[in-house]
């Protein structure tokens, strides 16, 4: 596969990756209605987040 194919699939995944985590997000605040909500702290590598927010949006943002 060429790089943009690369590009667009790294995409894909990500994007899905995203959708699960809302997902999961979703099914937290029941947990936390409930009282079963369990907080963990993780580091967050900010720069890499931030490269895929890009890559998701930037497409939509060259279509407007």
């Amino acid at each position: 596969m060429n790089p943009k194919g690369n590009h667009f699939m790294q995409t894909i995944k990500n994007s899905s990756n995203h959708l699960l985590n809302i997902i999961n997000d979703i099914l937290d605040v029941a947990a936390l209605k409930e009282g079963k909500l369990h907080i963990k702290h993780e580091l967050v590598d900010l720069s890499r987040a931030i490269d895929h927010v890009v890559d998701i949006v930037a497409p939509l943002a060259k279509k407007e």
